[in-house]
C-alpha cells in the first residue's frame, strides 16, 4: 500500500467524467525511460507523498520534489502548486515535529489511503486547487477577451464575476 493505492483512491473520488492524470514519481523529460514527450506539459498540481516513519526528514523530502517538478513542468505552469501529504497513517502517526519542520512552505495533510482516513480531506484541497487554476485561467482569458473587444462591464480591471 501506498502512493498507487493513495492514487487508485483519489482517482475514485474524481469520479467518472473528470480527467485525474496522475504520474508517479518524477521521471526525466529526456523519453528515456518510456514517458511520453511532454508529460508533464499539462501538470497542473503537485502532490508530495512522504511515508510516515521515512528516514528522511519531511521537509527535505519536500524541498526536493519540489525544486524537481519546478525542473521538469513548463515555466508557463509555475509557480506549481504544492500539496505535501504524509500517507500510512494507519502504521504510523506524522510525527509533529516533521509537520513543524515543513512551517508554511506548502498545505500539509496527513492520510491513510488503506483505511481511507482524511482522503477526502484531501480530495477537497486537491479539487480546490484545481479549481483555483481552472477560474484563475477563465479570468485571464476574460480578461483578454474584453481587452480586444473594448467590452467594459464596470469591473475593476482585473476582476471578473464568476457564475455558476
Amino acid at each position: 500500500m501506498g502512493k498507487t493505492q493513495l492514487i487508485e483512491v483519489l482517482n475514485d473520488m474524481a469520479g467518472v467524467g473528470v480527467p485525474l492524470g496522475v504520474q508517479e514519481g518524477i521521471r526525466p523529460r529526456g523519453n528515456l525511460d518510456g514517458t511520453p514527450a511532454g508529460w508533464f506539459d499539462d501538470t497542473r498540481l503537485g502532490l508530495i507523498v512522504w511515508e510516515a516513519g521515512s528516514d528522511v526528514p519531511l521537509a527535505e523530502y519536500a524541498a526536493e520534489y519540489a525544486a524537481q517538478l519546478e525542473r521538469i513542468v513548463p515555466r508557463g505552469q509555475l509557480p506549481l502548486p504544492i500539496v505535501v501529504v504524509c500517507s500510512k497513517t494507519d502504521q504510523m502517526p506524522c510525527p509533529l515535529p516533521q509537520i513543524a519542520g515543513l512551517k508554511d512552505a506548502w498545505p500539509f495533510i496527513a492520510v491513510s489511503a488503506e483505511r481511507r482516513t482524511n482522503m477526502g480531506l484531501l480530495w477537497e484541497m486537491v479539487e480546490e486547487k484545481l479549481i483555483g487554476l481552472d477560474l484563475e485561467v477563465k479570468r485571464q482569458s476574460d480578461d483578454c477577451s474584453s481587452r480586444a473587444s473594448g467590452d467594459d462591464d464596470g469591473a475593476a480591471p482585473g476582476r471578473r464575476s464568476v457564475s455558476t
